[in-house]
């Protein structure tokens, strides 16, 4: 599902960055081109339509954005468990005079912490 939104938001930025660079920054953009007022859309309409559209998407991205951090994978949120466990050190015997072939190492293995 986070794949999903994020293409989503890919398609998104690629479309504002072509509606951006169809506007003019003085304002003209597609209306200057526009050759008379006959037309369906006349020249003040194709910029406010530009702008619209422009902040509209500016909005879905910043929705697809919250949406995605929301719905993001829990997979990372296990591994922060994992790397903030502490294993115990390896602990030496109390007496070193002691015969220490006669004795085992003592040695702690971690636990295992994931849930099953």
């Amino acid at each position: 599902m986070t794949t999903f939104i994020i293409s989503l938001i890919l398609v998104a930025c690629v479309l504002t960055v072509l509606f951006i660079l169809a506007q003019n920054s003085k304002g003209g953009g597609l209306s200057a081109s526009a050759a008379g007022a006959g037309q369906i859309m006349g020249a003040k309409r194709a910029v406010d339509f530009l702008e619209k559209v422009t902040w509209g998407l500016g909005g879905l991205i910043v929705v697809l954005a919250l949406l995605a951090n929301i719905l993001r994978p829990q997979f990372s949120d296990e591994l922060d468990e994992l790397s903030n466990t502490s294993v115990a050190p390896i602990s030496t015997p109390a007496t070193p005079n002691q015969d220490s072939a006669a004795q085992a190492p003592v040695v702690n293995t971690p636990t295992d912490t994931t849930k099953k």
